[in-house]
């Protein structure tokens, strides 16, 4: 049992420290530079900005990917927070709201 605890701790440890180990490398080894057009994972776009904890990647469909990391005692506070900040400051530039056109039919008895 202790075994099966210390190799889960490993591993823990071990996936946290390689995450931020590339997050240190990135910055200083240079694999890419700002305006390199790059694959990462599931993101591909232009590489707007580097940093030791975040690289920001303009895509080309102009998605704007908002993923906080929170706890999960605060999740919900936080997803409804962050997207009444995104509506809001989008609201106050003008950008147009999407709308969704849904049509309804009924069906004759038969």
């Amino acid at each position: 049992m202790i075994a099966a605890l210390d190799i889960a701790i490993g591993a823990a440890w071990g996936a946290l420290l390689s995450n931020f180990a590339a997050g240190a490398f990135i910055p200083v080894l240079r694999p890419f530079k700002v305006g390199d057009y790059v694959l990462a994972g599931e993101v591909e776009g232009t590489v707007r900005s580097i940093g030791l904890f975040n690289t920001t990647i303009d895509s080309p469909d102009n998605v704007l990917v908002v993923r906080p990391y929170v706890h999960n005692d605060h999740y919900w506070q936080v997803y409804f927070d962050t997207n009444r900040v995104i509506r809001d400051t989008f609201g106050t530039t003008g950008y147009p709201v999407p709308e969704a056109h849904v049509q309804l039919r009924q069906l004759k008895a038969a």
